[in-house]
């Protein structure tokens, strides 16, 4: 490079700080480089950058290569919501609503049921769901550790289990009045369309992966006991444990044949029945039985130590 472009360049860049050029020294900046690139064959490997507010201009290889603008990353604007009851703190994940095809879709293969045919077209509103499953922490925040019902109690972080339908009713109206917000259990389609992944589905067999034992606790690595929440991978949404763990009541009544004759906009199951839906699997269920279109159901009054719970939210206007 010449010594009167050395000049040059030394002079500009002693009277403009890289950081605080502005765009009326753009121009200039330019002009002293391009006679710098037309004065020395031997800065062709050199490069320059520069950078100022989020605009990058690169020079390199004898020449100005090119300009290009780099403009700054946009925030992450969730709606996911974090609510806090006394000292437990559960975050509901935000489902946008859409359509999406429920039952025995493709991936499920041979492994599906009867009751999980026909695959069927449903739509549904947005809604929000529980990041994790209902954790003995939050039971006892809300029910005031009056009664924890759970077979596995070692740390507050697993969720709670050994839960009927009943208790979990109980349990959402104790929430509802704690926080003037409409929670409830999820209806079999809601619960199907999170675990799936909602819109941003990959059409895994289990939620999350093909892999059953990167998302899910079952009886082939659970050690026939219910684990923390949230150890394994989440599901596309970010969604923890739909795949394992414990069984999760749905509001639905359970019909063996209401895939035959279900409704398409936002469906709630049969109007009457004996028994009501869960779903997931759970830590003593086996592979086929914790994929994300398996149906299982009691009566109401039912409990066990693999059955818990996942709450959902109604999107308030």
């Amino acid at each position: 490079m010449s010594s009167d472009v050395e000049i040059a360049l030394s002079s500009f860049c002693a009277n403009n700080s890289i950081k605080e050029l502005k765009m009326k020294n753009m121009r200039l900046f330019l002009a002293v480089v391009l006679m710098a690139a037309m004065y020395s064959v031997s800065w062709a490997q050199g490069i320059i950058v520069h950078k100022t507010d989020g605009t990058e201009v690169r020079f390199k290889a004898n020449e100005v290569d090119k300009i290009t603008t780099y403009a700054e990353e946009e925030p992450v604007v969730t709606k996911d919501i974090v609510m806090k009851v006394g000292n437990a703190s559960f975050k509901m994940i935000y489902v946008e609503g859409g359509t999406f095809s429920m039952g025995a879709t493709s991936e499920q293969e041979s492994d599906a049921n009867y009751d999980e045919k026909p695959a069927h077209s449903v739509f549904l509103d947005s809604y929000y769901i529980g990041e994790t499953e209902v954790t003995q922490e939050l039971w006892n925040e809300v029910m005031n550790a009056e009664y924890n019902p759970s077979w596995f109690v070692q740390t507050s972080n697993k969720p709670v289990q050994n839960v009927s339908k009943e208790d979990c009713e109980n349990f959402i109206n104790s929430l509802n009045k704690r926080t003037s917000h409409t929670f409830s259990l999820p209806t079999e389609a809601q619960w199907e369309y999170a675990a799936r992944g909602g819109s941003k589905t990959k059409h895994y067999k289990f939620s999350g992966s093909n892999s059953i034992d990167e998302v899910g606790w079952y009886s082939d690595n659970a050690e026939k006991e219910v684990h923390e929440v949230a150890l394994k991978l989440p599901n596309e949404l970010g969604i923890y444990d739909m795949t394992g763990n414990v069984w999760e009541w749905c509001s639905d009544f359970y019909d063996e044949f209401y895939y035959t004759n279900s409704d398409f906009n936002n469906p709630t199951g049969p109007t009457t029945g004996n028994y009501y839906v869960f779903r997931g699997g759970s830590y003593d269920m086996s592979e086929r039985n914790s994929r994300i279109t398996t149906r299982n159901f009691r009566v109401p009054t039912y409990h066990y130590g693999h059955l818990g719970l996942r709450l959902v939210m109604k999107v308030e206007e």
